[in-house]
């Protein structure tokens, strides 16, 4: 017979399994896996059934089916490893950075793509694995296709990633929302937008992005070649279809002969693409280029199955991913009017966190302005690959020689000239257009008239210099003398200045503005063509073309003065002497200006003896920077300012009329006494030298110098501060010698050789 202790012991052990049994049964019951009792008879069993952590999760949509895409094998294994989800995922995340280090790609691929699936909804895997395989796993590798593979992969991963964590939602008028991630899917946009615009090997990346596009049966060496040779007809044909990538190829990647570019497709012809060998399309969540199948179905921004060409680029994904971003994230604060206020990044509590997300990073004014920046990157491209506007064409052959020709010139000798169907100023106009929507939606781009209005609201005559603490009640507000319409129009002020500086909106604004101009698209053209003819080494021809678009790019930061020096970049600045670099470099091996440079060294010779010598070359760089600078003032006031209609009193227009006095005494000296007239190119030199040598440096006339004795640093072209500053990263500044030891060369005797020496 059992002993009390014993029976003592037998009780707490009912009692414990009692306990146990009653606390699970009210757990599962709590969490919905049972039905409660009578919950379809008794209302008060009905109202606790609706307070179930599954009836809960129903009802906000957050059971693990409703956040995505579901995934039945990673659903299964989640199941068979119960709760031992957490160590399997360290030690496949350990077993995947053992594998990366001993560059077992494929195998580290495996593992990665493991881990997002054992968990799912959770995006920094997602967001990590899919940066570590487009990133480090992809530079490891020195075959670029192998490179685009793993570039390719990575966002697939992201996208997936994506698709897995989106849903639909529906709010209470019906309307129904895809709501995802921020940060997957500006990840996915950043990607496309970083590797394929600075990362290495920047022009085969591009090229390998256009090939994806391309069918494969329109790319097989089969379809180019014919018995071993190269069939130029087929090959103008696909010449013609895809400019953009074969100019590439020609000028990026030294494909000098047809059969070089038949090369390259062939040795890339296994590599992401949208299509099936057979031509056909793969399904959206097998291409790459990879798209949002969220987007919008209009013509703005591209979707799986939208056709592509020549003309898609890396950019045009990023900005799809952008643009699909933006939905996401709560928007902007308004004001009791509806107009968007000038406002900081919105707190917990402040919107409703089941329809929006805030993304993690970057800075959400940053985030909100992706995609036109993206559309800006594109139009630089366009840009630089000298695709200007309509009427730009590529001469196949212009810098070619007899031997490495494309096609035959035409009946008339005329020369084959391909063309596409974009340019760089329609992409410069839609950025604008991005950038004033962005600016208007967001607060970035206020009226005078309102800002006015936000200074009389907040009782302040300029910019406030602190923020007002604006989570206040209306009684605190009180208790301070102020109310929330006066602390929201001081901050607003405040925050408007904030935002501008801090995203740089002003320069992509005013930059999209200018470079959508004829005169700055004219400009443009000038350049690039002097560019050539300088890589061309036809030197002349580069210091005569140099000169007309100097002159005609004077006139565009004339023209758009916010474009020449905008707030917070250096940027146009830095451009615009870069471009004089290159003419002083021609000017500096011009005869005349060796001359030139020769006799001021022999006169610097005769005050400073031996000691000239040593600053030959400066002087050199010194006479053909006055040669540059004195020929493009001439251009500008013989052919820009004619067309500026500038007022009589302009020092400009003074210069240009005398100029033409100067030109008209001579034609009349000429006349009378039978003399050569006196030459326009002398004429202007003289003007400028004698009347006007500011314009040499000056935008205009510096009239008052600071109380350092500099002039006001806007009035130049290019502020010397700057111009010091380029030079000496191109070491075109020699490290001075110190002031003692240039004196005692100075005072040494000028020793000639002679005889006995």
């Amino acid at each position: 017979m059992a002993n009390a202790l014993q029976k003592a012991a037998f009780r707490r052990r009912v009692i414990y399994g009692v306990a146990i049994f009653a606390l699970f049964s009210l757990s599962m019951f709590w969490r919905g896996k049972l039905a409660v009792p009578f919950s379809s008879q008794v209302p008060q069993a009905a109202a606790l059934s609706d307070q179930s952590v599954l009836a809960k999760a129903e009802q906000l949509e957050l059971r693990e089916l409703d956040q995505g895409d579901p995934e039945i094998a990673g659903a299964t294994a989640r199941l068979a490893i119960v709760g031992a989800r957490g160590v399997v995922v360290t030690g496949l995340w350990y077993a995947a950075i053992e594998k990366f280090k001993r560059n077992e790609f494929h195998e580290f691929e495996i593992l990665a793509r493991a881990v997002t699936r054992l968990q799912p909804n959770f995006i920094t895997p997602w967001v990590f694995q899919s940066w570590n395989i487009s990133y480090n796993a992809s530079v490891e590798h020195e075959k670029l296709g192998d490179m685009y593979y793993f570039i390719a992969r990575g966002i697939e991963v992201a996208a997936e990633g994506d698709r897995m964590n989106s849903k639909v939602i529906r709010d209470k008028s019906g309307e129904s929302r895809k709501v995802g991630s921020p940060d997957l899917r500006y990840q996915i946009g950043f990607y496309y937008q970083n590797k394929f615009s600075v990362s290495d090997k920047v022009s085969t990346l591009r090229c390998l992005m256009q090939l994806s596009c391309i069918k494969p049966t329109d790319r097989r060496r089969e379809v180019l070649q014919r018995n071993g040779q190269v069939d130029l007809v087929a090959f103008k044909r696909f010449c013609a279809t895809n400019p953009q990538l074969v100019r590439r190829l020609r000028t990026k990647l030294a494909c000098d002969q047809p059969s070089d570019v038949v090369q390259f497709l062939r040795d890339n012809e296994k590599i992401p693409t949208l299509y099936t060998i057979e031509g056909e399309l793969l399904p959206a969540d097998a291409q790459f280029p990879i798209l949002p199948e969220g987007q919008s179905t209009g013509k703005e921004e591209y979707y799986p199955g939208k056709p592509v060409d020549d003309t898609f680029d890396a950019f045009h994904a990023a900005r799809a991913w952008y643009s699909y971003s933006i939905p996401v994230i709560p928007p902007n604060k308004r004001d009791k009017g509806g107009d968007p206020l000038p406002w900081r990044s919105p707190k917990a509590g402040e919107y409703d966190p089941i329809r929006y997300r805030m993304p993690r990073a970057p800075a959400l004014a940053v985030f909100r302005q992706s995609a036109p920046r993206s559309q800006s990157y594109l139009a630089e491209r366009l840009t630089k690959e000298g695709w200007f506007d309509r009427t730009s064409g590529w001469d196949v052959d212009e810098t070619a020689g007899t031997n490495n020709r494309w096609f035959a010139p035409g009946a008339n000798g005329e020369p084959v000239v391909f063309t596409t169907q974009t340019s760089a100023q329609e992409a410069w106009q839609r950025a604008y257009e991005m950038w004033q929507e962005h600016g208007n939606e967001n607060a970035m781009i206020i009226s005078e008239s309102r800002r006015y209005a936000l200074m009389a609201t907040a009782g302040v005559r300029s910019t406030p210099t602190s923020l007002i603490p604006d989570d206040l009640t209306d009684e605190q507000f009180a208790e301070r003398g102020q109310n929330r319409e006066q602390v929201e129009a001081t901050n607003a002020l405040l925050y408007y200045e904030q935002n501008q500086s801090f995203t740089n909106f002003r320069y992509f604004l005013e930059s999209a503005g200018a470079e959508r101009s004829e005169i700055t698209v004219e400009a443009r053209k000038l350049l690039y063509a002097a560019d050539a003819a300088r890589t061309a080494g036809r030197s002349n021809l580069a210091v005569e073309r140099y000169r007309t678009a100097l002159a005609k790019w004077r006139q565009v930061l004339v023209t758009f003065k916010d474009f020449h020096r905008p707030q917070g970049s250096d940027t146009n600045e830095e451009a615009t002497y870069e471009y004089e670099l290159n003419l002083i470099g021609l000017l500096k091996e011009d005869g005349a200006v060796r001359e030139r440079a020769r006799k001021t060294t022999e006169i610097a010779g005769a005050v400073f003896g031996p000691f000239a010598t040593r600053i030959q070359d400066d002087i050199l760089q010194a006479v053909a920077e006055d040669e540059a600078t004195l020929i493009v003032a001439a251009e500008t006031i013989l052919k820009i300012n004619p067309t500026l209609n500038l007022p009589a009193d302009d020092a400009g227009a003074k210069a240009l009329a005398e100029v033409t006095r100067t030109l008209e005494v001579g034609g009349a000296l000429g006349a009378v006494f039978s003399v050569p007239a006196v030459t326009q190119e002398a004429v202007v030199r003289g003007v400028i030298n004698g009347k006007y040598p500011w314009m040499k440096e000056f935008k205009y006339e510096p009239k008052t110098r600071d109380e350092y004795g500099q002039y006001e640093q806007n009035a130049y072209w290019v502020r010397p501060t700057l111009r010091d500053s380029i030079r000496q990263r191109l070491g075109l500044v020699r490290k001075v010698a110190p002031a003692a030891d240039v004196e005692a060369e100075l005072r040494k005797p000028n020793l000639a050789p002679s005889e006995n020496n």
